[in-house]
């Protein structure tokens, strides 16, 4: 059979934003596929409908996509009429224009202009009356704040007053705002919602289409975790705080991953982060009438999908009101599911299961369509159980390692984990191996296609990965390990490291190699500084030194000390920090590393990189530095097709280099 390459991204197929009419007898959804030539990725739209799927735009640039009535789709499109035009001010900085498009999707005619949009927009929706809703980022003005305005000068200066003051991804946002605004497509005017002192995360359009509800971040010198919600009555124009970000009522502030309607409420799934800090497991509430806020369940539960891969390229809705119910896309253990809430909060824990990673789903004829990524194949359409795409059937020709699971006991607790084994693996009497580690930590591997592991199984590795201590989908107590860092979890990695060499005796202990990336690259980093089983490792957009972790990345100065349970008040506060941070340990590393890092990660951002290399070569342990220009935390699922595959390249040869 044929072997995974890292060149056959090229052939894979990336499904995101599936969304049903209003009717509920069709959807639409995205395909993405990576353009060698342009080193980018080609995006059209495609219909479901009847249990069949056809493409709907051939422009290779159609995105942020919804529905105009239940018959046609409009979406964003850079047609070559309109390529590279800017618009022209010598006295103004030059603004992106947006083209909006519209098209029958029963149609074989060509798609209609339907408007024109000036700066970044995102998340559009139509209106009644022929208008567009629409989140826009732009410039803070001084209207806005004046402490805030004028922040930076574009080949001067930056005047930093604000936390953060960059974002992985946007590069700098401390001068930046996001807001709601109404487009009258005839009139060819734009109206600004105003939630004044407040930037927008994102919103959701009330089944009237008349109240809108947002998600909101106060604008302020250090930005909090807590999140506001406003409601907007587009009829009216009235504009009303609905929830408190700040304790200065009765209520709790919370962090909210997601608000929407349910059953004509504001509804919220939220977090106080008292009891487990940031990544606590969020209740679900709703905002009565009155303005109280009452929650509707309190279980400890995993919603939406919490699993690792790098064949996901855009997302998707992962939560639908239907029929009167809630249902949510959640993680147990390493399965995704379809759950499903009442209006009492009453909650059915499986309505559909699904044996791999549910990207996104929405109700078509009744019935789950979702995209879907199985354990043998990328990302495909699926009606419930029934497959209806075969975007990767060309993988029929290619040998793909399905997943044998090992659990195993690791400090009196069962722990999943999963083998992947080449081709040739009965034939030979020794193999090397592969040890990956996720990132999050709250993420967990699921039993789904995973590029890179494939690509070292068809060079001969063993790969193993398990989801240790600090996992998702096993509720708050599993995953919280903060202030524990490189204990428990360090533990659960290195038994597994010996269950899997037990049962599996063709493994050469000799031939181990092991990398992961984010909090997988702290714990590679975290284990060649504590044995020196491994022959050689890859670290990726790791963490090396928390102390300055907490000062230059993005999330530093709140994520840092949630996850080690400390803070700059204390005398402990850097000590602490340090005493995690791999750099610690580095007298003790022998292990031949290669260091992969982004010069835009400003998650776990360069210097870390940097860090460990210094120490690493002033050490003599051979290690090279492999860094990407202009790509973020997100490489190996969003970034440049060519950066990708080189990464892919930069693992393969430095173990390749070492198995010998």
């Amino acid at each position: 059979m044929k072997k995974i390459e890292n060149k056959t991204l090229y052939k894979y197929s990336f499904l995101g934003n599936l969304t049903a009419n209003d009717k509920g007898d069709k959807a639409f959804f995205t395909r993405q596929m990576a353009n060698e030539t342009e080193n980018s990725y080609d995006s059209n739209l495609y219909i479901y409908q009847n249990k069949a799927v056809s493409k709907l735009t051939s422009c290779n640039s159609a995105s942020s996509a919804f529905w105009i009535d239940d018959e046609t789709v409009g979406f964003v499109s850079k047609r070559d009429e309109n390529k590279d035009k800017k618009t022209e001010s010598k006295d103004e900085k030059e603004e992106t224009i947006v083209k909006i498009y519209k098209k029958n999707v029963n149609s074989n005619s060509e798609a209609e202009f339907l408007a024109e949009l000036k700066g970044e927009v995102s998340n559009i929706k139509m209106l009644p009356n022929n208008k567009l809703l629409y989140l826009k980022k732009r410039d803070i003005t001084e209207k806005d704040d004046e402490y805030f305005a004028g922040q930076q000068d574009e080949e001067g200066f930056m005047r930093i007053r604000r936390l953060p003051f960059y974002s992985n991804g946007p590069n700098f946002v401390f001068n930046k705002r996001v807001v709601l605004c109404v487009f009258d497509i005839e009139k060819k005017e734009e109206k600004e919602v105003d939630c004044k002192d407040y930037t927008l995360q994102t919103y959701e359009l009330a089944k009237d289409k008349n109240r809108v509800l947002m998600m909101a971040s106060k604008m302020q010198v250090k930005s909090s975790q807590y999140t506001a919600l406003f409601e907007y009555n587009i009829e009216t124009a009235e504009i009303k705080k609905v929830l408190n970000d700040e304790n200065y009522s009765s209520k709790d502030p919370y962090a909210i991953y997601i608000a929407t309607y349910f059953e004509d409420k504001p509804f919220f799934l939220g977090s106080t982060m008292e009891k487990h800090g940031l990544n606590e497991n969020r209740l679900a509430y709703t905002i009565e009438k009155d303005g109280s806020v009452t929650v509707l369940n309190d279980e400890d539960i995993n919603y939406l999908n919490g699993g690792v891969q790098d064949m996901l390229l855009s997302g998707g809705k992962e939560y639908k009101v239907f029929d009167g119910y809630m249902d949510f896309i959640t993680t147990s253990y390493s399965i995704n599911k379809i759950s499903r809430m009442d209006k009492d909060g009453k909650f059915t824990e499986e309505i559909f299961k699904f044996q791999g990673g549910i990207s996104c789903f929405d109700y078509v004829d009744g019935k789950i369509l979702f995209v879907g990524l199985s354990p043998d194949r990328g990302q495909e359409i699926f009606l419930e159980n029934e497959r209806i795409s075969g975007f990767h059937d060309f993988l029929d020709e290619y040998y793909v390692a399905l997943p044998q699971a090992l659990p195993f006991k690791s400090a009196d607790e069962e722990i999943e984990g999963f083998v992947l084994l080449p081709e040739d693996y009965d034939k030979k009497d020794s193999h090397p191996a592969v040890l990956e580690i996720h990132g999050g930590p709250k993420t967990a591997y699921q039993t789904t296609y995973f590029h890179e592991m494939q690509m070292l199984v068809a060079e001969g590795y063993v790969v193993f990965f398990c989801n240790p201590r600090g996992s998702a989908g096993r509720g708050n107590e599993f995953f919280d390990i903060f202030g524990l860092y490189g204990q428990i979890d360090y533990k659960n990695v290195m038994d597994f490291t010996k269950e899997v060499l037990a049962k599996y005796t063709k493994i050469d202990k000799d031939r181990l190699f092991v990398t992961g990336g984010s909090y997988g690259g702290y714990m590679t980093n975290h284990i060649i500084g504590n044995t020196d089983m491994f022959r050689a490792a890859v670290t990726q957009r790791c963490i090396a030194n928390w102390t300055s972790m907490y000062g230059t990345s993005d999330i530093g100065y709140y994520f840092s000390p949630d996850q080690h349970r400390t803070s700059i008040d204390k005398d402990s506060f850097w000590k602490d920090l340090w005493d995690v941070s791999p750099l610690k340990h580095i007298d003790k590393v022998k292990t031949p590393t290669m260091i992969i890092h982004s010069d835009h990660d400003f998650r776990c951002p360069l210097e870390q990189g940097y860090q460990l290399f210094n120490a690493l070569v002033d050490r003599g342990v051979d290690t090279e530095l492999l860094v990407f220009k202009n790509e973020h935390h997100g490489l190996s699922r969003e970034g440049k097709p060519k950066n990708r595959i080189e990464r892919l390249e930069g693992i393969r040869t430095w173990f390749a280099k070492y198995d010998k």
